[in-house]
């Protein structure tokens, strides 16, 4: 493929070009499919939009833009390129290149790599050599293998770049409320405009006016308006409903929050520590920071015995897991980063020593090269005075939480405490506030300034809630008069803090003597959000709107005393306007700290996000996942070629799709502990039956649910006693009984029951709850099987099993299932009988006197197995249906119902009801592997042999009916009769009606009745012609009539019956992939019935293409038809 990157007069990619190549397909196959790979590895099973997909392409297309414009001609000069365009901020990008292209080099001498990795770097190579256009031949050939390189190097630039808009993205959809659980363009948007990183490389990227920014996004991003009287009610209703169980919930989600804190707490300790070598540097370091690590681990352990508490136990329970610690004295390690050991044995507030430390941070000149660097916060990164500033000011808050939190402790106790209904936990609750409230009463020197933070903490967690927070910004906004630009809720999530400040007149040259000025000052009120800064002004009693600047696109500057006193200066650099500047004055240095802190604070918070996310991904590394090994779980065994292989192609979600495995793998990936895919789960228990019979899929979904712990967790116990850590005091306790162990990091348990075990077993329960809804007819048949089922479920549910509440929830609700088609069966599958022959009894058509001896017939008349009619359907749309026609016969009159007698329009509309109800009666157990032609078709397929043999019937007696008039004119009024009954057939989409009706037209003995066929109207005959090619040998035509119309429809089954019986002929169910027959011979000798077949692969693609085939049938199965059900034509049998 030819692609023109750059024109004759110019080196570089024009924007004309880019656009033209952003259409190409050849982007397409570089970048799609690996952004729905990479989704699935980030967040498995979230969906996106193709527009989502589309724009995350045209960003890494103009990221290799900007990449190759150089022309540069080795990796190392594509490097630098790169470290200049992504900054400081995403310097990890250009590393995880490099350690990703050394370990593809090395991967690669070994084994092959994916076939569409290859295919990608080549494509992107040969745009590098389109870009360095003709070479001399020597310099070709060496630069050949180098630009492979380089395109390896660009290709995992790209990978790191997705990987972060898509990590961002999905945390964002996951964590708003009532919406979509599905990333947009919207939400794409969301994501490049709220982290500052990405929002700089992609202002560098455009070549076009940046649009109005930030706008777009916040809590009212997808919805038009929000009506503040419906949100109070909302928080009333909430605050009034509150329960132990949703305090509970409430107090782990803060417990998570706090733990992140002090995570982002150690991305400043982790740089500052870079620098610390002296020991009078570890001084400084160690009195500034305490002793967080203690905190950090007693919170880990107070964070697992919530979700223990929550998860595993049907009784209260929580303070009796807190008071273990509390019973240790661990909750002590609070009163020691509280009261710091001054230097003459003199304890001091931690208040003072963080400031005096942080202030001998900055003055000293050891820790300067932290701030030496020219950069300021408009730099993406956290460096040079951006960093100080940080230090200086952001740093202290985050100290400080560790001393709010002890007081939310306190808080949440006494709220489960008033809450609590269990004697014993209020007990352990009350004594676990004593210990809180003895840790509070041994500081006595809380400085004023930090009782009413910690007031102003606990008030503002108690206001959290994104209502109360939806509420307060509709409020903002209406109070200003004048307001420009997209609304508020629309924009940023949550006010950080607002007040008067003084403003130096804008009109005034900025100078250290500019105070001597009369009017040197204005005031202006001053909000600030998390996403924007709206500056306004007091005029009587409202506020005047001014300006709105965004928070991304601002430089906040710290004022030196010496110029102007308690005076900071703000920068705006958007590019859609022209540059602002701003000087505010506070009344005093404390107003100017806490002002300075807030602004500081929303403007570093992505970058800080950005390196704690890293962090957080280098300590997920550390702690691996450990599972059980195959000798332990036979579901772990590794995919290898000889058990599992894909397709070359990804699902949407970016799922792998299975092309063949042993049964043993596709229950493992039916049950995927990283992801869950609907449709393999449709597929697999439409056409399971054709490897595995539906007792021993319930024997591997049992063995997949009972998964043992591995044994690299289940090491000898150490100690003992309340220091023995959370895994031996709390289980000794009962709080889980699950088996656990404490010679070993307890992360390792936790990662293993979170992202291993509770999965699958969640995963498990689903798939047996869709086997339930969907394929009753497996349970119905067989007594056994249920009894099995339920003896699980109602076991799964016995608190001693130790499962989630989750879990028991799930299984409750399978066995309310179970009950209801227990007592209300669906009624379609019968079970079979011992004859197999009885199995299907031929009631579809009976003539003459047969049928009043017709055993079914007779139930019909007192009861109707298969009705047309819903019963939830409403009498409004029952009363729209026709009326019944009637021709010479009336209503009654049965003895007299024919072809002749009766209206055509209604013998249509009654056969099509009658059709659509066999037709809606066949399951997909009766098509799987061809069941109708083997030997026990009659037990296998009853309904769908009750419709063809209906239809065969209906041939005949059509043909019958015609055949044996007495004259020309009678045979003639029965010929025109059946065009006309067709055409209703034709009208009604009665596909099945219409082929009968035909092939009695096309029979041996209607065809040849030559005087008939000339004596058609032309009407008739064109009538005729188009049925005729409707019902081509091929049915291509009637294919795409299929394709064009909308249900109510009944298509013709033997279409699918043949494409069905194709796809079973023609491809075979096992993939044999053994070389040797002999090995087949010992197998078969196994003293395991089932190894064989267990370990032979299954052909899922030939189960995919069936169940593609299958699901097309159960598409017209569920839309009726508002038609007149008129029993006695239907009960009396004419056809």
């Amino acid at each position: 493929m030819s692609i023109s990157l750059h024109s004759a007069s110019s080196d570089t990619v024009s924007l004309t070009s880019r656009r033209t190549i952003s259409h190409s397909k050849h982007w397409v196959y570089i970048f799609d499919e690996r952004i729905y790979q990479i989704l699935n590895v980030v967040h498995p099973g979230l969906p996106i939009d193709n527009d989502a997909v589309e724009h995350i392409r045209f960003f890494l297309q103009s990221i290799v833009f900007e990449l190759i414009e150089a022309r540069s001609t080795s990796v190392v000069e594509v490097d630098k390129t790169a470290g200049r365009l992504f900054g400081r901020g995403l310097d990890s990008i250009c590393k995880d290149a490099w350690d990703n292209m050394h370990q593809q080099l090395q991967k690669h001498k070994f084994q092959k790599l994916e076939k569409k990795v290859l295919e990608s770097q080549h494509r992107l190579a040969a745009v590098i050599k389109e870009t360095l256009g003709p070479r001399e031949k020597e310099k070709k050939d060496r630069e050949k293998k180098e630009i492979e390189r380089i395109a390896v190097f660009i290709y995992y630039i790209c990978d790191s770049v997705t990987e972060d808009v898509l990590r961002l993205t999905g945390n964002y959809v996951k964590n708003i409320r009532n919406s979509e659980q599905k990333i947009t363009m919207a939400n794409l948007d969301v994501a490049l405009n709220a982290d500052r990183a990405l929002m700089e490389l992609r202002t560098k990227l455009r070549n076009e006016e940046e649009a109005e920014s930030p706008g777009g996004f916040g809590f009212l991003a997808e919805f038009e308006e929000f009506v503040a009287e419906e949100t109070e009610h909302s928080e009333k209703a909430s605050t009034s409903r509150q329960t132990y169980e949703s305090v509970a919930v409430d107090f782990l989600r803060d417990e998570r929050r706090f733990i992140r804190e002090l995570n982002r707490i150690n991305v400043f300790r982790r740089r500052i520590e870079s620098i610390a070598t002296s020991e009078g540097d570890k001084m400084i370091v160690a009195n500034l920071f305490g002793n967080l690590h203690e905190i950090h681990d007693l919170a880990l352990k107070i964070e697992r015995t919530l979700e223990d508490a929550i998860e595993l136990n049907d009784t209260q329970c929580i303070g009796m897991g807190i008071w273990e610690y509390g019973e240790a004295y661990e909750f002590d390690t609070y009163t020691f980063y509280i009261r710091r050991d001054g230097e003459i044995n003199e304890s001091r507030h931690a208040t003072y020593v963080i400031n005096d430390n942080v202030k001998a941070l900055l003055e000293s000149e050891r820790f300067a090269q932290l701030f030496q660097t020219a950069e300021h916060l408009c730099a993406s990164s956290l460096d040079g005075q951006s960093f100080r500033l940080a230090v200086q000011y952001v740093l202290p808050q985050l100290l400080h939480i560790p001393i709010y939190h002890i007081y939310q402790y306190h808080e949440y106790i006494n709220r489960l405490h008033q809450l609590s209904s269990s004697e014993e936990d209020r007990r352990d609750l009350n004594d676990c506030r004593a210990a809180f409230e003895r840790v509070v009463g041994s500081v006595s020197d809380i400085p004023p300034e930090l009782k009413s933070r910690i007031a102003s903490f606990l008030d503002q967690q108690a206001k959290s809630e994104k209502i109360y927070n939806v509420k307060r910004l509709n409020e903002i906004q209406s109070s200003i008069d004048g307001f420009v630009g997209s609304p508020i809720g629309k924009t940023c999530n949550e006010l950080e803090k607002d007040g008067d400040l003084g403003m130096i007149r804008p009109s005034l040259q900025f100078s250290s003597e500019i105070t001597k000025n009369k009017r040197w000052k204005t005031e202006r009120f001053v909000y600030v959000l998390d996403q924007m800064i709206i500056l306004c002004k007091r005029h009587k009693n409202s506020l005047k709107f001014k300006d709105r600047l965004a928070v991304h696109s601002i430089d906040v500057f710290d004022i030196p005393d010496s110029e102007v006193t308690n005076c900071f200066k703000i920068e705006s650099r958007d590019k859609s306007s022209l540059p602002k500047t701003y000087h505010f004055v506070c009344k005093n240095p404390e107003e100017k700290r806490q002002w300075m802190a807030v602004l500081v604070k929303v403007t570093t918070k992505s970058v800080l996000d950005r390196i704690l996310d890293n962090y957080e991904k280098e300590e997920a590394k550390r702690i691996p996942l450990v599972v059980p090994g195959p000798d332990q779980y036979r579901f772990s065994e590794p995919d290898t070629e000889d058990n599992i292989s894909f397709e070359d192609y990804t699902s949407s979600s970016g799922i792998p799709v299975i092309k063949c495995g042993t049964v043993l793998k596709l229950i493992e990936r039916l049950t995927y502990h990283s992801y869950t895919d609907s449709k393999y789960i449709q597929t697999f228990l439409i056409s399971y039956r054709s490897f595995c019979t539906p007792n021993d899929l319930f024997s591997l979904l049992l063995e997949r649910f009972n998964i043992p712990t591995p044994k690299k967790l289940l090491q000898p116990k150490q100690g003992g006693g309340p220091l023995a850590g959370r895994f031996d005091t709390v289980q000794s306790h009962g709080l889980s009984t699950m088996s656990t162990s404490s010679g070993i990091n307890p992360l390792y348990e936790q990662k293993f029951r979170k992202e291993f075990q509770q999965p699958i077993q969640l995963r498990v329960l689903s798939v047996i709850n869709q086997w339930v809804k969907q394929h009753w007819y497996d349970f119905q048949c067989d007594s056994v099987l249920l009894d099995a089922l339920e003896l699980f479920l109602n076991r799964c549910c016995d608190p001693r099993e130790g499962l989630t509440k989750q879990h028991k929830k799930f299984c409750k609700t399978i066995l309310a299932l179970i009950e209801k088609r227990v007592k209300n069966p669906p009624g379609i599958m019968q079970p079979p009988t011992e004859n197999g022959d009885e199995g299907h009894v031929n009631s579809a058509f009976v003539f003459g006197d047969d049928q009043q001896h017709s055993p079914l017939l007779k139930q019909l008349r007192h009861r109707q197995v298969y009705t047309n009619e819903s019963p939830n359907e409403s009498n409004h749309y029952s009363s729209r249906r026709p009326e019944i026609l009637w021709h010479t016969a009336q209503k009654g009159d049965v003895d007299h119902y024919d072809l002749l007698t009766l209206h055509p329009l209604e013998i249509g509309r009654q056969l099509t009801l009658l059709h659509f109800d066999l037709y809606r009666a066949i399951q997909p157990i009766e098509l799987v592997e061809a069941a109708w032609t083997k030997s026990e078709k009659w037990r296998k397929s009853p309904q769908l042999l009750k419709l063809t043999d209906h239809s065969t019937l209906l041939t005949y007696w059509v043909s019958r009916s015609i055949v044996e008039t007495e004259s020309l004119e009678e045979r003639m009024a029965m010929f025109n009769r059946v065009l006309e009954v067709m055409s209703v057939f034709e009208e009604l989409h009665n596909f099945t009606g219409l082929v009968a009706f035909y092939s009695a037209l096309n029979s041996s003995c209607v065809f040849r009745l030559k005087w008939c066929w000339e004596r058609l109207d032309s009407e008739k005959q064109k009538c005729f012609d188009r049925f005729n090619t409707l019902c081509e040998r091929r049915w291509n035509e009637m294919q795409k009539r299929l394709s064009s119309i909308n249900p109510p429809c009944i298509p013709f089954f033997g279409h699918y019956l043949s494409n069905i019986y194709f796809l079973e002929q023609g491809n075979s169910t096992f993939v044999n992939k053994s070389p040797a027959n002999a090995k087949q011979k010992d197998d078969m000798k196994s003293s395991d019935p089932d190894s064989k077949q267990f370990k032979q692969l299954v052909s899922f693609l030939k189960c995919r293409k069936i169940s593609d085939v299958i699901r097309e049938i159960q598409i017209y199965q569920n839309e009726r038809y508002s038609l007149t059900l008129e029993p006695t034509i239907r009960m009396v049998g004419v056809y």
